[in-house]
């Protein structure tokens, strides 16, 4: 074990597992020096390659609605302790439908090996993108665990109240990428766009010849 990690939170469960083999033989390669793992609500059903390292956190906690998501909030928070009490000193969060484009690799890796908070934005909605957080801040960290790891916190239907929403200063958004959420056409020109660095919410299996271009 290194001192560099990459985590993402998952749900692993019978047919879907293709979607977390991705992401961990994805990043292994782009990013090599950092160590993989997912961190997943509930106990992993259907059959997973061993090879990878998954956390399973039970009992399922799940999502009861858009923004009430107390599985997610666990699985999240229990990384960053479990990143803390391993000694990483680089904790990066890359949701398991997030990808970085190939090309973007170097310039990811400064701010990747970099002290403070950094993460995406999306246009679209105008807030900042959970789904990529560089999270080398350790202040930032123990404030996230211990919001994250208070049950009433984690079924609260007030997103902007969290503690990532409110990091809204543009200083801390540095990377550019958008949602996929369709419709396809609209997608089509968010994948064409080279100054695309990553996309989120990302079907590897029909897309991934976009991540080379």
């Amino acid at each position: 074990m290194g001192n560099k990690l990459i985590f993402c939170t998952s749900l692993i469960r019978k047919g879907t597992e293709s979607r977390w083999k991705n992401w961990f033989e994805y990043y292994s390669e782009l990013f090599p020096e950092f160590d993989l793992i997912a961190f997943n609500d509930g106990l992993i059903e259907g059959v997973f390659d061993p090879k990878w390292k998954v956390v399973q956190l039970a009992p399922h906690l799940g999502r009861e609605s858009t923004w009430i998501f107390p599985g997610w909030k666990r699985s999240f928070a229990e990384a960053l302790l479990y990143a803390i009490r391993a000694g990483y000193k680089r904790i990066i969060h890359i949701e398991s439908d997030l990808y970085i484009r190939v090309k973007s690799r170097d310039r990811y890796c400064l701010f990747f090996n970099r002290n403070g908070y950094y993460a995406g934005f999306s246009k679209k909605y105008c807030m900042l993108d959970s789904s990529l957080q560089v999270l080398n801040n350790p202040l930032i960290v123990v404030e996230l665990i211990n919001y994250f790891r208070k049950e009433e916190n984690q079924y609260k239907d007030e997103f902007a109240e969290d503690p990532i929403s409110r990091m809204t200063d543009p200083e801390n958004f540095y990377f550019l990428g958008e949602r996929l959420e369709g419709p396809e056409e609209e997608d089509l020109k968010i994948l064409e766009n080279k100054k695309m660095e990553y996309f989120a919410q990302f079907n590897y299996d029909k897309w991934s010849k976009y991540l080379w271009e």
